[in-house]
């Protein structure tokens, strides 16, 4: 080893600067897509209690409400899971599965409520603005650079 601690130190980070508490690039990543992974998970457990909360338990709202929670949910479970490390590949195909999953269940006589297309619609809408919301804003916090596919 040549040189100071120091200069050992800032050869091995590889720009010369020392960070602080040893906070490096990977586990700035590795704690942002844990937090993000935290956000999806409290996105899944809102949505399990909004979409199978039976009939009774519903509270009366205006006319297009239900849609616009619907666009928002999916918007949320598509955007954190993307920011928490999910592949498009497999995140798009199992949303709108659980999407269509989601109304087929609301028709059944245990919820007792309805399924509508338009749901499933507003549920799209909802994962295609999340995906790319999520994608703009990861490429917004690297600088610049495409999204991952």
């Amino acid at each position: 080893m040549t040189g100071t601690g120091r200069e050992y130190v800032e050869q091995m980070l590889g720009n010369g600067q020392a960070r602080p508490y040893g906070d490096t690039p990977a586990s700035a990543r590795q704690r942002d897509r844990r937090r993000w992974l935290v956000a999806f998970g409290a996105s899944v457990v809102v949505s399990l209690v909004v979409l199978f909360t039976p009939r009774t338990g519903v509270p009366t709202a205006p006319p297009s409400t239900d849609k616009i929670v619907h666009f928002a949910l999916f918007a949320a479970l598509a955007g954190t899971a993307l920011l928490a490390g999910a592949r498009r590949r497999w995140l798009v195909p199992a949303l709108i599965a659980y999407a269509v999953a989601s109304e087929l269940i609301q028709a059944s006589p245990l919820l007792d409520r309805s399924a509508s297309v338009a749901d499933v619609v507003a549920d799209m809408l909802g994962i295609a603005v999340g995906l790319l919301a999520a994608a703009r804003f990861a490429t917004s916090r690297r600088g610049g650079g495409p999204a991952r596919p």
